[in-house]
């Protein structure tokens, strides 16, 4: 996989990254709401956390525009679906492949190429 590869790749998981920070700050909202404490310094940590989560909401938002926009710009509808599915559903080449009636070798080129010509407008 070339350095570009890399990158894009990189760039793709940005958005299951941002799904990871979200869904811990969302246990960790709970995580205080539930300790049914209620000082000033618990209130100020579940707004600050919820701040922080609004924060990471939006920037999923970007990140999924920006990434569903590239992936419409990929000429073959093939390489297309693969990348949805493995980026933005967040789905392994097997499933892709079962899902798509391909075996995984096939998923797994089909990747390549899409990696390839996918391209990063930021």
């Amino acid at each position: 996989m070339t350095e570009s590869d890399r990158k894009k790749t990189e760039y793709l998981r940005s958005f299951e990254k941002t799904e990871k920070t979200i869904k811990d700050l969302e246990k960790r909202i709970r995580q205080i709401r539930d300790s049914c404490v209620n000082s000033s310094e618990y209130m100020n940590m579940a707004r600050e956390a919820e701040e922080e989560l609004e924060k990471e909401r939006i920037k999923k938002l970007i990140i999924i525009k920006k990434i569903i926009d590239a992936i419409e710009r990929i000429d073959k509808k093939n390489e297309q679906e693969v990348i949805r599915k493995k980026y933005l559903d967040i789905k392994s080449n097997r499933e892709i492949a079962k899902e798509m009636c391909y075996s995984e070798s096939q998923i797994k080129r089909i990747h390549r190429m899409a990696i390839r010509n996918f391209k990063i407008n930021e």
